[in-house]
């Protein structure tokens, strides 16, 4: 067993908080109702789902009956897409390359299944959409389009601003869909202030239970319906609904919110020290994505310089106690590189890690970090020519 174990994979999930854990125990053993049923043990849950429901709309700037509860931000998108395309309120798909599977997949499926338009928009090598380019999509391509640009990405940490999209997409008769799954509890976001169609969000991201997000679907604008066979989450999501989860996932942003001023400032540190201290341990090294203070704050892709050590790093880090990630924890079994990487040009002769951290992280275990890749790297010759 390696001397510490360090957990610097917060984007792909965090750890549950006490609080979180302590508010879900009831509703496994005592309050354990079916929200749907009439009699007092259904009626406990359903109170207790919709205080939750108008808890997390009240911290986000959304209206109660704009929340939709889903098993997971992929059951989320996947709703959005299939339910948007197969009821026909679109005509036409617009993603960005750097989307996370949960986007571009059903996309794709959509495009092949329905025959519906599909069209990328080209980036930098920052991963940002070239807004010229997507207005030419939007002029030739059938209306409505739904147009998905993912807030902040998961492995490079490029973040879109909401308002110039939104105003092409609007402009055009589009929809905008934002994956907003890495900035729900790691940012003040008010949906009231923000012109998105439709987003989603995912409890594990910040400090809630796995298995649980929800959809958000601005009021007006279609209501997409993915999942039939019953009438919960007023008909637009059959199944019961997850009661500890919901509990859970609405204690979890509550809590993450109430201590975010402290919680941004000490990760960004922690950001902006692994970055520096990187640059001085590896004077060629690079970043990918957007590694500047403007930033995903959670996020650092690097790029180590080429190295026999960088074959093998991310196993040699795990054997040493240190979690981190190639890329989205949902392709982590895939051999292919990472598609986001494809998309920015990333050099493919230098190995790419994601460090991603949480509040729970320490500046001592970046150095002790630090002190395992100098290590690593001095005890892999490189090889003479």
């Amino acid at each position: 067993m390696p001397k510490r174990r360090i957990y610097l994979d917060a984007a792909a999930t965090t750890p549950l908080l006490p609080e979180v854990y302590e508010a879900m125990q009831p509703f496994w053993s005592q309050n354990f109702g079916n929200p749907n049923s009439l009699h007092t043990w259904g009626r406990e849950a359903r109170v207790a789902i919709e205080e939750a429901r108008r808890t997390i709309s009240t911290l986000i700037g959304a209206q109660p009956d704009e929340l939709i509860f889903t098993a997971s931000a992929t059951e989320a998108a996947n709703t959005i897409i299939y339910g948007l395309v197969s009821a026909r309120h679109v005509k036409s798909l617009i993603v960005s390359r750097i989307e996370h599977h949960c986007v571009l997949e059903p996309a794709q499926f959509a495009h092949h299944h329905w025959q519906i338009p599909l069209a990328y928009i080209r980036n930098d090598n920052l991963g940002r959409i070239d807004l010229n380019h997507l207005e030419e999509l939007l002029k030739t391509l059938p209306r409505p389009a739904l147009v998905c640009v993912i807030h902040a990405n998961n492995e490079i940490a490029t973040i879109h601003e909401p308002q110039p999209i939104a105003q092409l997409v609007h402009h055009y008769e589009g929809f905008l869909f934002m994956d907003m799954v890495q900035t729900f509890g790691h940012y003040a976001i008010n949906l009231a202030e923000l012109p998105i169609d439709y987003t989603i969000a995912s409890a594990h991201k910040f400090h809630g239970p796995k298995g649980v997000g929800f959809l958000y679907v601005r009021k007006g604008k279609p209501v997409p319906i993915l999942l039939r066979g019953g009438a919960q989450e007023r008909q637009f999501r059959a199944g019961t609904e997850n009661v500890p989860g919901i509990i859970g996932m609405a204690t979890a942003l509550q809590t993450v919110l109430n201590h975010l001023n402290h919680h941004q400032q000490h990760i960004q540190n922690l950001r902006r020290y692994l970055r520096d201290q990187l640059k001085t341990l590896f004077p060629d090294i690079l970043f990918n994505g957007d590694a500047s203070d403007q930033g995903l704050y959670t996020v650092l892709n690097v790029c180590f310089p080429p190295h026999p050590a960088g074959e093998m790093l991310l196993l040699r880090l795990d054997i040493e106690g240190i979690a981190a990630s190639a890329g989205s924890a949902c392709s982590s079994g895939a051999h292919q590189r990472s598609h986001v990487l494809e998309a920015i040009g990333a050099p493919p002769n230098r190995p790419s890690i994601r460090f991603s951290f949480s509040h729970l992280n320490t500046q001592d275990e970046l150095d002790y970090l630090l002190e395992v890749l100098k290590r690593i790297y001095a005890e892999t010759p490189t090889p003479t020519t």
